[in-house]
């Protein structure tokens, strides 16, 4: 398929990264080989620019060569863009929306119909509407974009303005954690220093030499992943890492059992997170014994941190002792790690009021007071330290087992099923239950 030099550049670009995508997807049960991987995308890809060429109706002389993949005429082009592919559909199946895969074939995606939409220079009407369907496709699929609204018309004006979400939109969904003040304290400074940086830049005073790179610190269930997530998507609004996605890994996906294999698996997950996060939980299961490999994942990482600084946020997370030792392991780790952010465990108050969101976001009302459900997390069988929000999470999957055997069998009104009572909790009129 011949194509001008913008549009083979961003066909080169969507398939090698979907093609990734790809052979990440199918890791665990021998999925794709790489040039399979890589055929696929590029048909997909070549489906994508055929249909923008015919869903006109008609071709220029620049689009005459974007045929021969199965969409032959107006209507089948309109069909394509309408709904998701099959390539799409199986990454949504097997990663799910919110994940890297999905976002960067959209990404991908978009940035292809947007150089096809313009390789003749022309107003045109119908091609825009072309993209819009896609993009609306797009949109219904991935998380890091809102969604535009309906009446709002696709033109040459509109047609290259992103519509991501605002830095204030993801620091207010910061600001509505429970708990958690020092570490939202540590994110705002990062944004400030950001975005005084850049207004520094502007006036071209120097900015000091630094990365993004940070370690979070604390147990599990405190809250690190979701406010790496967070970190993403504040650090997309801030475009400085625009792709706004989060790639969460451990040892197992960097670190292999032969010589050779490890140092191409982590530059393929740093690869992954190009234009956003890199995510390593329990970063110190890497530093192993003998002649294991996970000093060679730390030296390629700390070499590609250095390299791609301005590519990529990495953050290692993992319990306060063990990180320390983490940092430790490579003389280069420290110096290229810009903070460490302690998440605390949290307290019993915190985790009744964690409760009652999860009972809030399924649809549910925990009719409990709030010092029983606090008192609920004292209780000496839990260490809060050992599972933190976990432990509300399963109170609540415990308490909605407790209702439905409560209510089966009977013929109850809509507010029993919503409600949840501190008998299903296990607390009784004299305090806790024995569970």
């Amino acid at each position: 398929m011949a194509t001008s030099g913008r549009v083979d550049s961003a066909l080169r670009s969507f398939t090698k990264k979907v093609a990734n995508e790809l052979v990440w997807v199918g890791r665990d049960n021998g999925g794709l080989s790489t040039d399979e991987a890589r055929r696929l995308a590029e048909r997909e890809a070549q489906k994508l620019l055929t249909a923008m060429a015919l869903v006109d109706g008609r071709r220029t002389p620049g689009e005459r060569a974007w045929t021969g993949v199965g969409i032959d005429d107006q209507r089948q082009a309109q069909q394509f863009l309408s709904a998701p592919s099959e390539i799409l559909r199986l990454l949504l199946d097997t990663e799910g929306a919110h994940s890297a895969a999905v976002i960067v074939y959209a990404d991908q995606a978009r940035e292809l119909m947007r150089t096809a939409a313009a390789v003749d220079g022309d107003d045109r009407e119908l091609e825009l509407v072309g993209l819009g369907m896609l993009d609306d496709v797009l949109r219904d699929h991935t998380p890091t974009h809102q969604r535009r609204p309906a009446s709002t018309k696709v033109t040459p004006e509109n047609v290259d303005v992103a519509e991501r979400e605002t830095v204030d939109d993801v620091l207010a969904e910061l600001e509505a954690l429970i708990g958690l003040d020092q570490v939202k304290k540590a994110v705002r400074d990062l944004v400030n220093v950001t975005i005084v940086e850049r207004m520094r830049a502007e006036l071209d005073l120097p900015i000091p030499d630094r990365t993004h790179h940070l370690v979070f610190t604390g147990n599990p269930g405190t809250g690190k992943t979701t406010v790496a997530r967070l970190l993403s998507r504040v650090f997309a609004a801030l475009e400085i890492f625009p792709e706004g996605h989060l790639v969460e890994v451990h040892r197992a996906d960097l670190v292999a059992g032969y010589v050779g294999q490890t140092a191409p698996r982590t530059q393929e997950a740093v690869e992954r997170a190009i234009g956003g996060v890199l995510f390593l939980d329990e970063a110190y299961a890497l530093v192993g014994e003998g002649s294991d490999f996970g000093a060679e994942a730390i030296t390629t990482l700390v070499k590609l941190m250095e390299d791609r600084r301005d590519d990529f946020m990495f953050v290692a997370a993992g319990y306060p002792a063990e990180m320390r030792r983490f940092v430790d392991t490579n003389p280069g780790l420290a110096s290229r790690i810009r903070a460490e952010i302690h998440f605390p465990d949290y307290t019993a108050d915190q985790l009744a009021a964690i409760t009652r969101l999860i009972c809030d976001g399924n649809g549910y009302e925990a009719e409990v007071a709030d010092g029983e459900l606090a008192a609920f997390f004292e209780r000496p069988e839990i260490d809060i330290s050992k599972g933190n929000a976990r432990h509300a999470r399963r109170a609540f999957e415990e308490a909605t087992v407790a209702q439905a055997t409560r209510l089966v069998g009977s013929d109850p009104e809509r507010h029993e099923l919503v409600q949840l009572t501190a008998a299903d909790f296990g607390i009784s009129s004299g305090g806790i239950s024995p569970q």
